[in-house]
């Protein structure tokens, strides 16, 4: 193979709700845990090295819902990305869509999910 940059952001650019800026490639966190996407995975370090790697190839949109298992993708996010990347954005799924902008605002409905973030 030749000399071939890897970057999200040559997929292009998206704005989430018009004013929230992500590179159009992003991370889907749903595998990242256990069989059948429930519980901790069999390897937390690789799944901590999954999503080093995801935002080292400047992907900085990232999509996890706990609705399959409550707070363990959270938590492997805030272990392997804090401190975060500024323009880093995680988006969650619980009652309603909600946004999550770690070094920006958190829409209010998931206060919580974000200081659970911040505490790992």
């Amino acid at each position: 193979m030749g000399n071939t940059e890897i970057d999200a952001s040559l997929a292009g650019n998206n704005s989430l709700g018009g004013t929230l800026p992500v590179h159009r490639l992003g991370f889907g966190a749903m595998r990242l845990t256990g069989e059948g996407v429930w519980g901790p995975p069999k390897d937390r370090k690789k799944a901590r090295s999954v999503l080093r790697r995801a935002v080292e190839l400047g992907m900085n949109f990232i999509d996890t819902a706990d609705s399959y298992e409550p707070h363990v993708r959270e938590e492997l996010i805030a272990e392997a990305l804090s401190p975060y990347p500024k323009d880093l954005v995680i988006a969650t799924e619980g009652e309603g869509n909600v946004l999550v902008r770690i070094n920006g605002r958190t829409v209010p409905r998931h206060r919580i999910f974000a200081r659970r973030l911040k505490a790992v």
